[in-house]
């Protein structure tokens, strides 16, 4: 009969771990969520010409408001940074906003 053994426990990274591996490798992007690093793959021309025409739209549309719109390389962080996403856009209307933190 075959043995079981217990699968190690997987490592969980802390915030400032994660901080770490993003300066370590500054030619890979990682997301964050809740410990684990995800890596990120590569995109598409298809796929980044419709986030530009997407964004320059809702750039004239936020042309006169306190918001503005970000793309693919600006990260999201949130819940003491514990959630950190590079988000295809965003509109930000408050940068300073409590638990929300744009880098």
């Amino acid at each position: 009969m075959a043995m079981a053994y217990p699968l190690p426990k997987e490592k969980r990274l802390t915030p400032d771990e994660f901080e770490t591996l993003q300066m370590a490798g500054p030619d890979q992007r990682y997301e964050f969520h809740d410990g684990k690093e995800w890596e990120m793959e590569g995109t598409t021309i298809r796929h980044n010409r419709i986030v530009r025409n997407i964004s320059a739209a809702l750039d004239s549309f936020f042309l006169t408001g306190s918001c503005f719109v970000v793309t693919e390389n600006v990260r999201l962080a949130y819940d003491r940074n514990r959630y950190q996403y590079y988000p295809d856009m965003m509109v930000v209307c408050n940068a300073s906003g409590k638990g929300i933190q744009v880098h």
